[in-house]
C-alpha cells in the first residue's frame, strides 16, 4: 500500500516503506563479534528505552547466532510487545535473536521514529497484530504493516527535539530522586544506630531491650458476612510495606479467618518474613482487613516508645534480619516464624520516646519530600504523553 497524504505535507506510510530490518545473522564466536556489547530484551528498560547492564558476547559465552547492529540502529524487542522494548544504542554491537536491529531510511529521523515506537501510537498497534499469532511475539511481517504518521523531515527533528528535551527533564528529575533516596538512606544509617544524634539528646546513652518489652500482639477478628465486601491489605516484600491486595465479597474469601487492622499497626507476614514482608499500615490502609497468615504488634505503652522508630528500622533490615533469624526450617520459601523467638530479641534504642519521635519526624519529612519529587516524576512523564499523542499525530503542528 502506498503512502497517504493525511495533513499538509504528513503521510501515513507502512513501517517497511520507512525502515530496514536486519536481515542474516552473524556468529558471536567469530573474530570481529565476540568482543562487541550484546543487547537482550533484558537489557532494555520498558517505555523510556534506556540500556543497561550490557556485556560482550565473551562475557555472556553466548554462541548461537545474532544481528549485528552500527551507531545509526534502533534495537527492537519483538517479545512480548506489550513492554514496548525499543532503545537507540549509538555503538556497534550485536543483539538477541529475540529483537530486531531497525534503520530509518533517507527521509526518516532516526529519533523521530525511536520516539514513535516508544509512543502510544506504535504499542497499540504493536499489540494488536502480536495477538494474532496466539504468541506475546511480533513478527517481521506484522511489523512491518504497522502505519507511521509522517511529517516531512524537518518537523520530524523538530518534534524528535521537543521530546528529547521531555526526556532530559524526565531524567533530572530521576536523578534528584536518586540523591534523594540516596540521603534518606544515609540518615537512616545515622540516625537508627546512634551514630549521629540531635543535640538536645546528646548524653544520654542508647539502652538494649527486649522486642516484648516494646511490643504486644493484637487480634481483632472480624465478624463475618457473606453478603459484605472486605478491602484486603498486603505487604510487599523487602520492607516495602502495605498495598492493597484486593476487595473481594464474603462469599469469595475461603479462609474465614479475617483480621482489622489500624494506622500505626506493624504487620508481620508470617509466610513471607524470610523475603522482608513486614512493616507498619499507614493512615491509607486504616480499618482494612488482613489474613490470618499476619501477624499484628502495637506499642505496649504508646506513651513511652514511637512504633515508626521500629517501622524504619525494619526499613533498614535490622528487623527483618531479626524475624529472619526467628524462623526455622529446610527450604527459605518454606521457613516457618515463631513470634515467641522474634519477641526475646533485644534492639538498641533511645533512651525517651522524645528521641525516636524526633528520629521518625525527621525521616518522614524525608520521605514525604521524595513522595513530593515522585508525583512530579509522574507529571512530567504524563506531559511526555500527552505531547506524543499530539505531535506525532500531527494534531498539533510545530514551527519549523
Amino acid at each position: 500500500m502506498k503512502a497517504i497524504s493525511i495533513n499538509d505535507g504528513w503521510i501515513d506510510t507502512r513501517f517497511d516503506e520507512c525502515t530496514q530490518i536486519a536481515n542474516g545473522q552473524v556468529s558471536p564466536l567469530d573474530d570481529d563479534f565476540k568482543n562487541l556489547p550484546h543487547i537482550g530484551p533484558e537489557n532494555i528498560e520498558r517505555e523510556s528505552g534506556r540500556i543497561h547492564g550490557v556485556q560482550t558476547a565473551r562475557e555472556l559465552g553466548l554462541q548461537s547466532g545474532k544481528y549485528y547492529f552500527d551507531e545509526n540502529a534502533l534495537v527492537y524487542s519483538k517479545i512480548r510487545p506489550n513492554l514496548n522494548k525499543v532503545c537507540r544504542p549509538q555503538f556497534k554491537g550485536i543483539c538477541s535473536a529475540d529483537a530486531y536491529p531497525i534503520w530509518a531510511k533517507e527521509n526518516v529521523d532516526i529519533k523521530y521514529l525511536h520516539h514513535f515506537m516508544l509512543s502510544p501510537a506504535f504499542l497499540s498497534q504493536a499489540i494488536v497484530v502480536s495477538l494474532r499469532t496466539g504468541m506475546p511475539k511480533i513478527n517481521r511481517a506484522d511489523l512491518n504493516k504497522i502505519r507511521i504518521p509522517l511529517p516531512p523531515l524537518p518537523e520530524q527533528k523538530k518534534i524528535a527535539e521537543i521530546l528529547g528535551a521531555c526526556d532530559e527533564a524526565i531524567e533530572a528529575q530521576e536523578r534528584l530522586i536518586a540523591l534523594k533516596q540516596q540521603r534518606k538512606k544515609g540518615l537512616m544509617q545515622q540516625l537508627l544506630t546512634g551514630k549521629t544524634r540531635f543535640p538536645q539528646f546528646a548524653g544520654k546513652p542508647w539502652r538494649e531491650v527486649k522486642i516484648d518489652s516494646l511490643l504486644r500482639e493484637v487480634k481483632r477478628p472480624v465478624e463475618w458476612n457473606d453478603s459484605e465486601r472486605y478491602q484486603l491489605l498486603s505487604l510487599r516484600r523487602r520492607s516495602g510495606g502495605p498495598f492493597a491486595r484486593e476487595s473481594l465479597l464474603g462469599s469469595q474469601i475461603k479462609t474465614k479467618t479475617l483480621k482489622k487492622v489500624h494506622a500505626g499497626d506493624f504487620l508481620i507476614a508470617k509466610m513471607q518474613v524470610t523475603h522482608g514482608a513486614l512493616g507498619m499500615v499507614t493512615r491509607d490502609f486504616d480499618g482494612w482487613k488482613v489474613s490470618d497468615s499476619y501477624i499484628c504488634l502495637v506499642p505496649r505503652n504508646p506513651e513511652s516508645f514511637d512504633i515508626r522508630f521500629f517501622n524504619y528500622l525494619s526499613q533498614n533490615r535490622y528487623i527483618w534480619h531479626l524475624a529472619y533469624v526467628s524462623s526455622y526450617g529446610v527450604a527459605i520459601e518454606k521457613m516457618t516464624f515463631v513470634l515467641k523467638h522474634f519477641m526475646k530479641k533485644e534492639i538498641r534504642i533511645p533512651p525517651t520516646k522524645e528521641e525516636t519521635s524526633t528520629i521518625a519526624d525527621c525521616l518522614d519529612a524525608a520521605n514525604e519530600e521524595i513522595t513530593l519529587q515522585q508525583q512530579k516524576l509522574e507529571q512530567l512523564k504524563q506531559q511526555k504523553k500527552a505531547l506524543m499523542q499530539q505531535l506525532l499525530t500531527g494534531k498539533v503542528r510545530v514551527k519549523v
